[in-house]
C-alpha cells in the first residue's frame, strides 16, 4: 500500500502478474528493476537488449537473462506456472523518449503488452489521479491531485500539482518540480531540478535542460530549452 494521503492501491493490477519483460539492460534498466522490487519482490524477469552487447544482467546477487532475439519460448517453457502467458508484459527501462517510443512499438510488434503502471510505495499519489500504463512513479514523487498520466510514463522523485497533464513517453528525472495546470506534450524531457510554472503548456517533444525555469508557454515542438527563464537553442 502507498503512504495514507490516498487509499488507492496503485500497485494491485502490477502485482497480479507474475512476470515482466524489461526493455533495455543498461543504467535505466537497472533503476527499473530496484523500483519494481520495493513494489512486487517476487517478480520473475527477463530483460530484451537487441542493440548492445549485453548478455547478462547481475543485480542483488541474482543474474538474468538478456534476450536478443525476442524470442520468450525458452524462459515461458521454464516456468511452473502456466496461468496465461509468461513475460508477455513489459515495460521500458530507457529514460529518453524517442528511445522509449521506439522500443515500446517494437515491443508491441513482438507481440507483448504494455504492463500497468507502478507506483513506488514512498510515493504520495492522490486517489483522482490517472496513470496510464507501462509507466512507474518512482520514489519519492508527490502527485497532488487530479494529476493524469499517458503511457510509458517516468517520473522520477518528481512533485506535480494540481490539474496537470502529462502525455504519452514523458520522462521528468529527479527533483524536478511541476506546478499546477500544466501541460506537458508527448515526448517531453524534464531534466533533473527543472521547474515549470503554473498554467504553461509545454510542445511534444521538448527537452528541457537541468536545473532551467519556464515560465511561459512553449508552443513550437522538438526544442531543446534552457537557463532561468529557459531559453531556446540550437
Amino acid at each position: 500500500m502507498n503512504p495514507p494521503f490516498s487509499n488507492r492501491d496503485w500497485n494491485a493490477e502490477l502485482r497480479g502478474l507474475d512476470t515482466m519483460v524489461i526493455l533495455g539492460a543498461y543504467g535505466g534498466a537497472r533503476e527499473l528493476y530496484w523500483q519494481l522490487m520495493a513494489i512486487h519482490p517476487g517478480l520473475d524477469l527477463v530483460f530484451v537488449d537487441d542493440v548492445t552487447d549485453i548478455r547478462e544482467v547481475e543485480l542483488d546477487g541474482r543474474r538474468f537473462p538478456v534476450v536478443k532475439d525476442w524470442d520468450f519460448s525458452p524462459h515461458r517453457e521454464r516456468r511452473e506456472d502456466r496461468s496465461g502467458e509468461p513475460f508477455s508484459h513489459f515495460m521500458v527501462g530507457l529514460g529518453f523518449p524517442r528511445d522509449k517510443k521506439a522500443f515500446a512499438d517494437k515491443a508491441i510488434s513482438h507481440g507483448l503488452r504494455p504492463a500497468p503502471s507502478g507506483v513506488h510505495p514512498t510515493s504520495v499519489v492522490a486517489g483522482d489521479c490517472v496513470l496510464g500504463r507501462g509507466g512507474l512513479v518512482f520514489s519519492g514523487c508527490i502527485l497532488t491531485t487530479r494529476v493524469e498520466i499517458g503511457d510509458y510514463v517516468f517520473l522520477q522523485n518528481t512533485s506535480c500539482g494540481y490539474d496537470i497533464v502529462i502525455g504519452d513517453y514523458v520522462s521528468c528525472y529527479t527533483h524536478s518540480s511541476i506546478s499546477s495546470e500544466v501541460r506537458l506534450g508527448a515526448g517531453t524531457l524534464v531534466g533533473a531540478g527543472a521547474v515549470i510554472r503554473e498554467e504553461v503548456t509545454v510542445a511534444p517533444r521538448t527537452i528541457i535542460g537541468a536545473q532551467a525555469f519556464v515560465g511561459k508557454n512553449i508552443t513550437e515542438p522538438d526544442g531543446i530549452y534552457v537557463g532561468v527563464p529557459a531559453q531556446r537553442i540550437n
